[in-house]
């Protein structure tokens, strides 16, 4: 369990132009309640700029002194040991601490807290909430049962899972939400806080890709069209097809257009049950004899390619490529590539090919890059921070809908410094125990082929300070 500093503030008290801090009690105790029995340590913290160990230390309960010393603890409490605990610091004048209330419990097992994962929601994410209690050492062989409520309904009964889950969100699934505890025997009852659960807007909009990846293909060629949902129960659901706004009689995720003619081409749209409309994609079907085909979706770090293609080709076609009319370096034969796209290799492509009888031909492809994920944005939790805080720093980004397996690492860095190397997980642990610590942090997104690098902007760390007057 991590460190709980039990002062919402750092006080600082200005006298004489020497700042002399208020002492913090923390404790390993997440909660200030412990069971009988138990041990417990109290230790007095002063801020680094002012701790020396000539101070005199003392302890109080309930405003009784108990204790001399920094630290003070206590080995297998009993309800006698329940109260408000502070401790105090003198060099010529006494400075004491905010009380920490410490409650010493005779109970089963502790007061249930309902945690939810993850903490935002959407229409059709995956929500699971997690029930917490602890048995008392004495107790550690009762069984428990949990049952959990959506206003003031059982949307659960008893059983030994903690857990409740949904596969797909819905807005009704919105509402407060509570838990109950209770032995096997029903001799004990006890139930959390109400937890609010907003289940945010609907549910992302599809996404159509085509395979091949071509926007415009000759007659006579095939095509596949996909519709792209974002969560796990896509093959459950009911697909509609529109074209050029009109439904058309499909209902799968996919349809393949056969030996395609010039009246498929149009905007296709696909929507599910519990969605809206995708976004419209052009299908191009020509029946003349020389096109540019360029991919339909390309996204950062995708390998581009371009293809001039003629249906009767001659021996010597060897095209020339133009992007926003600068000739490029094309590969032979009717291709140009670019390993790793940029969104700056958006705009509108240009394939020409000049025959030695004077046949001229010419075509020409918009091309959109995609962001293959968003700048990341570093969040810091708790906010305000207090001296002595377990900090969690989280590096928060979003991936596009159809590159959603795209693996990320990510780094940490404080003041340009890197403080934590490339790994999975998008979080970065630390205790704020001194002000070298502070700063302001980065963070990093990269993909695990190191094609897409991505940084925050910069996040200033600083304690929260309250002046007395």
């Amino acid at each position: 369990m991590f460190v709980l500093i039990l002062t919402a503030l750092l006080f600082v008290v200005l006298n004489n132009s020497r700042a002399e801090a208020r002492p913090i009690i923390s404790t390993k105790s997440d909660t200030g309640k412990i069971f009988t029995g138990e041990s417990i340590t109290l230790t007095c913290n002063m801020d680094s700029l002012s701790t020396h160990l000539w101070y005199n230390y003392n302890w109080y309960r309930d405003e009784t002194k108990i204790s001399k010393g920094r630290i003070y603890t206590i080995n297998r409490a009993t309800s006698e040991d329940s109260g408000d605990y502070t401790c105090t610091y003198k060099v010529i004048t006494s400075y004491r601490s905010d009380p920490f209330t410490l409650k010493v419990s005779d109970d089963v097992f502790s007061d249930p807290e309902l945690n939810m994962d993850p903490i935002q929601l959407t229409v059709g994410a995956p929500m699971t909430l997690t029930c917490a209690t602890r048995l008392a050492p004495y107790k550690l062989g009762t069984e428990l049962q949990v049952a959990f409520y959506r206003n003031g309904e059982k949307v659960q009964e008893f059983g030994k899972s903690n857990q409740y889950r949904v596969k797909s969100s819905k807005l009704y699934h919105s509402g407060d939400y509570t838990c109950e505890v209770r032995t096997a025997t029903d001799s004990v009852r006890k139930i959390s806080q109400k937890l609010n659960i907003k289940i945010e807007g609907t549910m992302a909009r599809p996404v159509i890709s085509l395979t091949p990846n071509w926007g415009k293909i000759f007659t006579g060629e095939s095509v596949t069209l996909t519709c792209n949902v974002g969560f796990s129960e896509q093959d459950k659901q009911k697909y509609y097809w529109y074209k050029d706004k009109q439904k058309i009689s499909k209902s799968e995720k996919t349809f393949k257009i056969q030996s395609a003619i010039t009246d498929d081409s149009g905007f296709y749209q696909c929507q599910t049950r519990s969605s809206g409309f995708s976004d419209p994609i052009t299908l191009d079907v020509r029946n003349n004899d020389f096109i540019l085909q360029a991919p339909n979706s390309v996204y950062e770090g995708d390998y581009l390619k371009l293809e001039c293609n003629k249906k009767t080709k001659y021996s010597d076609f060897s095209p020339r490529f133009y992007h926003r009319d600068k000739l490029l370096q094309s590969d032979s034969g009717s291709n140009f590539h670019l390993d790793n796209a940029e969104t700056s290799d958006s705009g509108t492509y240009r394939c020409t090919y000049n025959y030695y009888y004077g046949d001229y031909y010419e075509d020409s492809a918009n091309v959109t890059v995609q962001e293959l994920f968003s700048i990341p944005h570093i969040s810091v939790s708790p906010n305000p921070l207090t001296l002595g805080a377990d900090t969690t720093l989280t590096c928060d980004t979003s991936l596009a809908l159809l590159r959603a397996d795209t693996e990320l690492e990510f780094a940490f860095y404080r003041n340009g410094k890197m403080v934590q190397g490339f790994r999975t997980s998008n979080t970065y642990r630390i205790k704020i125990l001194d002000w070298d610590l502070l700063g302001n942090y980065t963070c990093d997104a990269i993909t695990s082929t190191r094609s897409v690098k991505k940084t925050s902007r910069r996040s200033n760390i600083k304690i929260a300070v309250m002046f007395l007057k």
